[in-house]
């Protein structure tokens, strides 16, 4: 989530703060499955030892077989996606920052991973490669709300041959002719086509709650920043 509170401005550079995994919400749910997951690990314990663990637990009209087993099994499930949570929480997973600097002509993309090879995802583009800022709205049970800049991609270069047209104009009636034609004439080149290829690089979590005019005064701002168009779907 990009937290306007925590964004810097400046003629030259803007600078949102994104903070990931570290929101209320986690932190709450968090909290609440440990305890239903401890809650319910103890009971379970309780009703196989047949004595109350805790004093406001009462075991003694609950069987260990399969009342007792079955919450045994979704305490200890609950204690390990408390953990997970608690993990990713402790580890910042997600957060980071987006900078578009306009002194050094670059954008920049940071974000904190999980341990191990992706810990740090730093990316950076040149600020004349980009193209537009695109926001994708979609509402309903599933709300999508995704804000975007599009990226100019690596050109690449191919030839087109007479054999490619001879080709496609044979193939329908008589495939043999069409190959026979096409290994006649390898080398007779007409011209070459360029092809380039265009990134949509999100800058807002995927399913992230995000307001939507959070969303859109953010995309307006960069749009009007870096000055190019701003594409809403």
């Amino acid at each position: 989530m990009i937290n306007s509170s925590e964004t810097q401005k400046s003629e030259l550079i803007r600078r949102y703060v994104v903070v990931g995994s570290r929101r209320f919400s986690n932190y709450w749910w968090a909290s609440i499955i440990l305890l239903g997951g401890f809650g319910f690990l103890l009971t379970g314990v309780s009703s196989y030892l047949n004595s109350d663990l805790l004093p406001f637990i009462n075991s003694k009209n609950i069987l260990f077989f399969p009342q007792g087993l079955v919450m045994c099994f979704y305490g200890i499930l609950g204690f390990i996606f408390s953990c997970y949570l608690w993990l990713t929480l402790f580890w910042g997973v997600g957060g980071g920052f987006n900078e578009f600097n306009k002194k050094q002509g670059i954008v920049r993309i940071f974000r904190w991973g999980f341990p191990g090879k992706n810990r740090r995802i730093d990316l950076s583009y040149d600020i004349k490669d980009i193209e537009a800022i695109r926001v994708e709205i979609k509402e309903g049970l599933n709300p999508r709300r995704i804000l975007y800049i599009r990226v100019k991609g690596n050109t690449t270069s191919f030839a087109s041959s007479q054999n490619d047209e001879i080709s496609e104009g044979c193939a329908s009636s008589n495939k043999n002719l069409a190959k026979n034609l096409s290994t006649k004439n390898t080398n007779n080149v007409v011209g070459v086509t360029q092809l380039q290829n265009k990134r949509d690089i999100p800058l807002t979590r995927i399913g992230q709650p995000t307001t939507l005019e959070d969303i859109e005064k953010q995309a307006a701002e960069l749009a009007k920043f870096l000055q190019v168009s701003l594409e809403m779907i």
